[in-house]
């Protein structure tokens, strides 16, 4: 079942809709309030409405999910979700809600960009309750229970996501780099109890010895162009791990303590997350971490995807190269777009890191 239709089920379930834009926002908290998030990362849509609107440098991310919503691609939306991930996201939240006058509720997220102190806790605790506060003008308030409840299905969702990239770490996973990447990526629209049964028929179906390549590592914000995990597969690379921003950053990698208050369980999900550029998370931590990845899995290097115009990633990028060099870590970084195709001269330069690799 595609994506539209499957939103529309859940619609007739009697769940509304919304629309959010990347990239960390409280989906536990949607799910309480019984709204399905649908995220906008990389949709099939052109560039000539948005145009009309947007600067030429701003991020293919934005630029493609306002085409989506110009060109009637989020009919099946109530709500429409604008995490502070960046400047040009919440920037285009406002141009949605003030230019395009969108009639439709436009809500914001703010988390903190101040690390993982105690003091970024309480404020996002204090943000989800607000975003909370406009979720229940719009969809009702939470049933007793319904944060827990939210919560347990978080906990099931990130152990079989945390559980696929562990068989896949471990040489257990049959399965191409484009078959992983589908999978992973229906989390962006699944309900949690759908998406962990489709995750768990994934691993099952494809238990096995993994197919022979090189282990690579990726970095970046996604696995884009969208034929790029295919050309990968066709170059005989393995991925072992990720930090991909729609990907491997979207799971805390550890199970974590639950606190007894169900806000600040979820306050301490965000905050447990993998270091990440749009967080504030320093490069020393996300390089760090990336190193971990590369010793745990015995990947051979790391290719850096990096977006065209994504300022939070193309900031790091190059202190990130730098810090894995240091670490004596073959890295290449090369410029990726959204979009259909992997450009020839792109993939000319992952060839030659291929055959330089020791």
């Amino acid at each position: 079942m595609g994506r539209t239709a499957y939103l529309q089920g859940q619609k007739a379930a009697g769940r509304k809709v919304a629309a959010v834009w990347p990239a960390r926002y409280p989906a536990e908290l949607l799910w309480a309030h019984g709204v399905c998030p649908a995220e906008v990362w990389d949709p099939p849509a052109g560039q000539a409405l948005a145009g009309a609107h947007l600067q030429s440098y701003v991020c293919g991310i934005v630029r493609q999910g306002l085409e989506l919503l110009l060109s009637g691609g989020l009919t099946t939306a109530d709500i429409l979700l604008f995490p502070h991930t960046c400047d040009s996201i919440q920037n285009l939240g406002s141009l949605v809600r003030d230019l395009v006058h969108e009639p439709r509720p436009c809500l914001y997220f703010y988390p903190p960009r101040s690390g993982r102190s105690e003091r970024a806790a309480v404020y996002l605790e204090a943000q989800l309750r607000t975003l909370s506060a406009d979720l229940t003008r719009i969809a009702g308030p939470l049933r007793d229970g319904a944060l827990e409840g939210a919560l347990a299905l978080g906990n099931g969702r990130a152990a079989a996501l945390r559980h696929m990239y562990d068989l896949r770490a471990r040489g257990a996973l049959d399965a191409s780099n484009e078959e992983f990447y589908g999978a992973v990526r229906t989390c962006e629209y699944l309900w949690p109890e759908d998406a962990v049964l489709h995750l768990e028929a994934f691993m099952k179906t494809h238990a096995g010895r993994p197919r022979r390549g090189v282990p690579l590592v990726l970095s970046g914000v996604l696995p884009a162009p969208s034929d790029l995990a295919q050309r990968l597969d066709g170059l005989s690379v393995a991925v072992v791990e990720d930090d991909l921003l729609a990907c491997g950053r979207r799971f805390a990698r550890a199970l974590l303590p639950e606190p007894g208050d169900p806000w600040r369980a979820m306050a301490a999900r965000l905050l447990a997350l993998p270091p990440c550029s749009t967080a504030g998370d320093s490069v020393e931590d996300r390089a760090s971490f990336l190193a971990e990845q590369v010793e745990r899995t015995g990947g051979r290097g790391v290719l850096v995807l990096a977006l065209k115009f994504c300022e939070p990633e193309l900031f790091q990028i190059p202190s990130l190269v730098d810090a894995m060099r240091g670490r004596g870590i073959p890295v290449l970084a090369v410029e990726t777009e959204l979009g259909n195709s992997a450009p020839a001269g792109m993939m000319t330069r992952v060839e030659a890191f291929l055959e330089s690799l020791p």
